[in-house]
């Protein structure tokens, strides 16, 4: 399965840098700028990326698989599916289906988007640099430093089929649900 991990640095965070190797695994794609840092990996037929710009200032990353679907027709979406789905102003992600965690940045915003049935999910929390997200709750609580077990949400998943919250399993740290967005 391919992942994701990144900063963005707030006003009064630290410079980030680009050493957090030992955070996670190996990389597909590693964007390391003053104000932000993004590591791609896992499968490469299940990550998906474009930067725009030398600066690396915009561009978008897709880690998972979606589905476009067409009068009577589905297909997995390729990368120029993806592309030209970037390409509007507000991404109507209610109407893709698969299992996805969609990431788009600008400058100094970051915008997260999760899949319509929330099967693939992303958690985010404040560390030191400014605030710390990615598709796995144990890289970002070692990167925030949060480990206190949140038993509220742990209890509604625990032997049950279903959800019954979609809530962070870390106390600190927040975790997007089914078809949310988060701008940073």
């Amino acid at each position: 399965m391919s992942w994701m991990f990144g900063i963005i640095r707030s006003e009064s965070g630290v410079n980030i840098s680009d050493n957090y190797d030992k955070l996670h695994s190996s990389t597909i794609l590693k964007i390391s700028t003053p104000k932000f840092y993004l590591a791609l990996g896992g499968m490469r037929e299940t990550c998906f990326y474009d930067v725009q710009d030398e600066y690396k200032d915009t561009g978008w990353a897709v880690v998972g698989l979606g589905i476009k679907v067409s009068d009577l027709s589905a297909s997995f979406m390729n990368k120029e599916d993806w592309k030209m789905f970037f390409q509007q102003s507000n991404l109507p992600i209610d109407s893709l289906d698969g299992h996805f965690v969609a990431l788009r940045w600008s400058k100094d915003t970051i915008e997260l988007y999760t899949d319509q049935l929330g099967i693939r999910t992303a958690y985010y929390g404040k560390c030191i640099e400014g605030i710390c997200f990615s598709t796995r709750l144990d890289w970002v609580a070692k990167k925030t430093g949060f480990n206190e077990i949140n038993q509220t949400a742990l209890g509604g998943r625990w032997l049950l089929f279903n959800q019954l919250s979609y809530d962070s399993c870390v106390k600190g740290i927040e975790r997007l649900g089914p078809a949310s967005y988060v701008s940073i």
